[in-house]
């Protein structure tokens, strides 16, 4: 089929039959049971149902290989239906990468495109569907299928979903939202209903758990959620403080995609409006200290959202340097010193030319604290750092020379082998 689509003659008159198959087999056969095979690829017997979620849409979005077929639409749609009742995620996946190309075309006056947008919104709907999790038998918790309406369900206080599943629709129901169509505004309202069910489940089941596939669906929404509130979306915001405020460290994840999208001007602007209220709540002496009987948030996770709290600035973005440094100075008073944040200020002092200049100096001088065993411990470029401004491009810095000396002698007084190197260059 897909040399079909290339334009094999050869393989366009076996086209007829390739389809008939692929369509019967997805309508007579039962979903395959979980196992360890429920992942293998279509070089198995058991991975047909890959072989046609690949297949089955070039067949739905292509006029012509569909003529050629002798099916009918109505018969493809319900095959591709059929296929997201699927466990596998390697068939979820193909499914949406295959479906992806109907939002490339509006629907509006079009009835093949109303049919093809209404098919991936069925496919994208049982996805979800498909994620909710029966109690443990002992072994595993096997998947059921959540009833309708999909808020309701959600809703359910005994609930387990399965968002390692659910978050293969995410990326699909994200592109589908751009559509100005009724299927785009089923699409958003369905993200909607997602984020009111990540408001109330993921700090309560899901934080600080690692549970497999969490990750990807915190990214997603994260995604998701920080190009609403740059857009102007509040609420969102407010939203996403108030129910995480007793697991902030979860929020890195936000923080990151906010400046991660932050590209155009009014991105800008927008995110220096809202970063103050971000501090307000996240910085230490605000957010939320987990008592002798909560679960701890991972070490590791807490230093992540102390850095994200610096927003980073990408490459080439119209950020305001005065409206950063205003960011800068309550993240510094905050934290200085702590060499374990050192890199992180060097690399946002970096996005602005201020990593080698006298104030960026004088700053990360400031973070790095007079303490050797310390900066040894908890930064690991600080050297590399100090040979830059020392050695490779020490113009311009007299103001700060003798600190920097003075900081490397004390970490080659502790045994250093890169400060040692140093002082042997500056010395040479």
């Amino acid at each position: 089929m897909v040399r079909a689509a290339a334009g094999e003659e050869d393989a366009r008159a076996l086209l007829p039959e390739a389809v008939s198959v692929l369509t019967s087999f997805t309508n007579v056969t039962e979903p395959e049971p979980e196992s360890y095979r429920s992942d293998r690829d279509m070089s198995w017997n058991m991975g047909a149902d890959r072989s046609a979620a690949t297949a089955l849409p070039m067949v739905l979005l292509d006029g012509d290989l569909g003529a050629l077929s002798g099916v009918a639409r109505p018969d493809v749609a319900v095959a591709i239906e059929s296929l997201a009742t699927s466990t596998s995620t390697e068939v979820h996946q193909r499914l949406t990468a295959s479906l992806a190309a109907v939002w490339g075309k509006d629907c509006e006056g079009d009835e093949a495109h109303q049919a093809n947008h209404a098919t991936a919104t069925t496919v994208y709907r049982e996805l979800l569907l498909g994620a909710g999790l029966e109690p443990w038998n002992g072994q595993e918790r096997p998947h059921v299928r959540l009833a309708e309406p999909l808020d309701a369900s959600l809703r359910q206080p005994d609930l387990r979903f399965d968002v390692a599943m659910a978050v293969n629709a995410l990326p699909s129901l994200k592109t589908a939202s751009a559509s100005d169509c009724e299927h785009g505004q089923v699409a958003r309202a369905t993200l909607g209903i997602l984020i009111e069910y990540d408001l109330r489940a993921w700090p309560a089941k899901w934080a600080r758990h690692s549970y497999h596939g969490s990750g990807a669906w915190r990214r997603e929404l994260d995604a998701w959620v920080a190009n609403q509130v740059l857009a102007g979306d509040d609420e969102s915001l407010d939203g996403y403080l108030d129910a995480f405020a007793a697991v902030p460290e979860q929020l890195a994840g936000l923080l990151t995609a906010l400046a991660d999208r932050a590209i155009s001007p009014e991105q800008a602007q927008r995110l220096f409006e809202i970063w103050p209220t971000i501090l307000d709540h996240l910085l230490p002496g605000a957010r939320h200290v987990s008592g002798p009987d909560d679960k701890r948030p991972r070490w590791r996770d807490m230093v992540e959202l102390d850095k994200a709290l610096l927003p980073k600035r990408p490459d080439a973005a119209p950020w305001s340097g005065l409206a950063f440094g205003k960011i800068l100075q309550r993240w510094m008073d905050a934290y200085a010193p702590q060499p374990s944040l050192c890199e992180r200020l060097t690399l946002c002092l970096a996005s602005f030319g201020h990593m080698i200049s006298p104030e960026g100096v004088g700053l990360i001088l400031r973070m790095l604290g007079d303490e050797p065993a310390r900066i040894l411990r908890d930064s690991q470029y600080a050297i590399g750092w100090l040979h830059l401004v020392l050695v490779e491009r020490p113009h311009g810095l007299d103001a700060h020379r003798a600190v920097l000396r003075q900081l490397v002698d004390d970490l080659a007084a502790r045994g250093s082998l890169e400060a040692i190197q140093v002082q042997r260059e500056l010395e040479a």
